[in-house]
Formats: C-alpha cells, sequence, structure tokens
C-alpha cells in the first residue's frame, strides 16, 4: 500500500511499528456489505430433495442476478475473522494457523451512552518474544462516526508514546477532515460523492502535499461501481474495515498523483485495474507506478458468498 504523506504523522509511527511484517500494517476490519437487503440463510424447500435444493442453489449462485450477500475474508494477506453479529473479530497476516507469528489485530467493542455510540479498541500483537505492540480506540457518536481515535504505541526501550487525531464530517456525512499533532489532511469530493482530493497541511495551516484521485478507467469509460467499498486507503485513519469513518466513495479508484509542495520532487503516479467477478465484486487489484509497467503490487480478494433463500 501506498501513503506517501510528507510530514510527520501518527501513522509515520504505525509504519515504523510494523517495518518487519511483508507489508504495511494498514489494518482493520468492517461489516458485511450487502448486494440486498435480505438477510435469510439458504435452507432446503419442504418437498425438494436435498440433490435437487443444492443443484438449483448452485444455479442461483452463478446467476449474476441471484440474491447474495458477500463477506471479505481475505484482502491479500490479511486473513479476516468476524463475530457472530457481523463485526470485525480479528486480521491476520497470512493463515489463522498455529504457529503464524506475524501481527494480528483483535477487535473488541463497548457501548456508549447514546446508542448506538460506542468505542472500538485495536489491539496489535505478535506472538514472538519482544516484539513491539500498539492499541487503537476509535470513539463513534450515535450518527455512527467516528470523532476521535488514539493510538498507544509501546516501543519497549523506547517507552510508551501516545498520539491522538480528531475527525470531522459534513452534512452528507462525508469525512472532510482529520487533525493530527502535526498538522491536518483534508478531503473534497465530487459531485458522486467519491473521495478526489487530499491535502496535508503542517502545523502552520500550509499545504505540503496533495493526492488527487481519478475514477476514470485507462479505456476512458465510465467510472466503475465499488461494489465492496472498504475505508479510502488514501484518507486517515489507515484502518479500513470499521463502517465509522463517514460515507466511502462510490467508485474504483483507478489513478492517483502524489504532487509535493516542497523543494524539486518529482510527481509520483499510482495506477490501478481490477479483475471482478460475474457478479460486479473485485476478485484481484494490481497497483502500477507505470501504465503498461510491471506490477508493484497484486492483491487477491476472497469472500464468503452466502446464496439468499428466493420463494418459490
Amino acid at each position: 500500500m501506498f501513503q506517501f504523506i510528507a510530514q510527520k504523522s501518527t501513522i509515520a509511527r504505525l509504519k515504523a511499528l510494523v517495518a518487519t511484517s511483508k507489508t504495511a500494517l494498514y489494518l482493520a476490519a468492517s461489516l458485511s456489505v450487502f448486494s440486498c437487503q435480505e438477510t435469510s440463510p439458504v435452507h432446503p424447500d419442504g418437498a425438494q430433495s436435498p440433490t435437487s435444493t443444492v443443484a438449483r442453489n448452485q444455479a442461483r449462485l452463478a446467476s449474476p442476478a441471484a440474491l447474495k450477500k458477500y463477506r471479505l475474508i481475505q484482502w491479500g494477506e490479511q486473513t479476516l475473522t468476524y463475530y457472530p453479529d457481523g463485526r470485525i473479530k480479528r486480521s491476520l497476516f497470512g493463515p489463522d494457523v498455529a504457529g503464524n507469528d506475524h501481527y494480528r489485530q483483535s477487535y473488541s467493542y463497548s457501548a456508549g451512552i447514546l446508542s448506538p455510540s460506542g468505542t472500538v479498541e485495536v489491539r496489535y500483537s505478535r506472538s514472538v518474544p519482544d516484539s513491539r505492540n500498539m492499541r487503537e480506540t476509535y470513539w463513534y457518536n450515535d450518527t455512527g462516526h467516528c470523532y476521535k481515535y488514539k493510538q498507544v504505541v509501546d516501543e519497549g526501550v523506547n517507552g510508551v508514546h501516545t498520539y491522538t487525531s480528531i475527525l470531522a464530517y459534513n452534512s452528507k456525512g462525508q469525512m472532510t477532515d482529520c487533525l493530527f499533532g502535526s498538522g491536518r489532511a483534508h478531503y473534497d469530493y465530487n459531485a458522486d460523492g467519491d473521495l478526489v482530493k487530499v491535502t496535508f497541511l503542517n502545523a502552520q495551516l500550509v499545504p505540503t502535499e496533495t493526492h488527487t484521485l481519478s475514477y476514470t478507467p485507462s479505456n476512458g469509460g465510465p467510472p466503475v461501481n465499488d461494489l465492496y467499498p472498504l475505508h479510502s486507503e488514501w484518507m486517515e485513519p489507515f484502518e479500513h474495515y470499521l463502517p465509522y469513518f463517514g460515507q466511502p466513495s462510490k467508485h474504483l479508484v483507478q489513478s492517483v498523483v502524489i504532487k509535493r509542495l516542497y523543494g524539486q520532487v518529482a510527481d509520483t503516479n499510482v495506477f490501478y485495474s481490477y479483475v471482478r467477478n460475474a457478479d460486479g465484486y473485485v476478485t484481484q487489484r494490481k497497483t502500477y507506478h507505470k501504465l503498461g509497467g510491471a506490477p508493484i503490487e497484486t492483491k487477491q480478494y476472497e469472500y464468503e458468498i452466502t446464496l439468499i433463500n428466493i420463494p418459490n
């Protein structure tokens, strides 16, 4: 993943914490995304034989028009598990098996005074001795928006450090600002509700860097709907799966231009290409620094798909 942020921020600490991992630790969790409003489980119809029921349901599952519930269980190297109510429980680099000592994130939830407000605590830990650990806490209000988050980083001999950020939203429920110790990040959107620009400002509120996002595919076609939107990798906090960070973009980002507003630093370009299944859900994403060049990252998406019962 690519977070090109010039000024120091809480995320720089997170990157340092997970430097030993194969990929940056932008870990997280989310509620299930539904392709319809029904949530009934698949079950055999009374007079149908098990064989005919399975055959009929398999045919429905293969059809793009079928009513299905998608839940992300693998995102690149991250394996995701959920509580019975659908909230994220754990995110782990690599398979969820004994002997995997990569960083894992465990999520716990507490109710607030105003329902459905509350907090989510995320603990980052490893099973190996002398590893540095981190705890993040997210506070969300009764509108479902996270308004504050805090990182507590245990750096061993270097002590324990705490970083706090404040988040703001507009009337459409979109995140507009993130204020942290060394400055702020500001977010702009287009008429479709897609994030189109991120501006980083230092403590004196002088812009230092911009990220400009485009949703137009390289072939010039129309924007492509994102059917399983995660919290953007181009926004703070870098916690992708929790659903408390406002209205996500509606379309798949196709390219990003990173412009540093200091010194003689060349712009950086990031391009994406996607593979989608018959239902339109992304199953693979490749990242490039140059169109037509070799990908610098390939991320696979795997889902748990539940067929929704369709009454005869």
